[in-house]
């Protein structure tokens, strides 16, 4: 995740005003979501062990991680092959 910061912020350091901001955007939700939704429950998984109901939780906040990761690359992807390069 740190990598994909970095080459988010690298892209739109290199292309201001660019498709870029809206993937760095996605990358900062990306962010936001994992580590103030999906980390609280692993650490209450840590804490108390085996808890069915907070793993149903956890697995169901990674469909919103999922939809952003592939609207990125969606994004991305049709990006590249308009363009052809970066």
């Amino acid at each position: 995740m740190i990598l994909e910061l970095l080459t988010g912020a690298w892209l739109l350091w290199q292309n201001p005003g660019s498709i870029f901001a809206l993937l760095l955007l996605v990358v900062l939700l990306l962010w936001g979501f994992t580590f103030f939704v999906s980390v609280p429950f692993h650490e209450k998984l840590v804490k108390n062990g085996f808890d069915r109901k907070c793993i149903q939780k956890l697995i169901s906040t990674n469909w919103p991680r999922t939809f952003l990761w592939t609207i990125k690359a969606a994004v991305l992807f049709t990006y590249i092959a308009l363009r052809g390069d970066l």
